[in-house]
């Protein structure tokens, strides 16, 4: 699976909630990639998650995701974001029929890492 988000700033806020302030790296690369508008892809409803899906141990967030990866039925899965609910990660599937043919790599650039972030 490949976990992507919306945004660079999403994308960015999803790597810093990882992070232990000793260990921050001096730069993120930020990969950017293009989806076909005719992938197939699932957005899932508010009532598809788990009680306590932000809880990023739970079993249940794992197993759906391997249930969704595993029926082949879409390349990409779109899910609410536990640091920001506004917006949408997607999961990809690499192993969809057909991947290579929906996502290109359109970029990748450094990002300096401002450590303020995690004060």
């Amino acid at each position: 699976m490949l976990y992507t988000s919306v945004n660079a700033s999403l994308a960015l806020l999803e790597n810093i909630v990882h992070f232990d302030p000793v260990y921050a790296p001096p730069y993120l690369y930020l990969v950017q990639i293009e989806v076909d508008d005719k992938a197939p892809v699932l957005i899932l409803d508010g009532t598809d998650y788990p009680s306590a899906w932000k809880d990023p141990e739970l079993p249940e967030n794992k197993m759906l995701g391997d249930k969704l990866m595993n029926e082949m039925k879409h390349l990409a899965v779109g899910v609410k974001s536990a640091v920001n609910e506004l917006e949408l990660n997607y999961l990809l599937n690499p192993l969809f029929p057909g991947y290579n043919k929906y996502v290109k790599l359109a970029g990748i650039m450094a990002l300096p890492f401002d450590k303020r972030l995690l004060r």
